[in-house]
């Protein structure tokens, strides 16, 4: 959760924003939980 608003505060950075997206992603692969459901 804390990667979206990371996100967000740095929008300026596409980088970051394709990191933090990844890094969710990966997170919802280890543990398929509804917690963007």
């Amino acid at each position: 959760m804390g990667y979206g608003y990371r996100a967000k505060s740095i929008t300026g950075f596409g980088m970051d924003l394709t990191l933090a997206l990844l890094l969710l992603a990966l997170e919802r692969a280890m543990l398929p939980l509804p917690l963007m459901d």
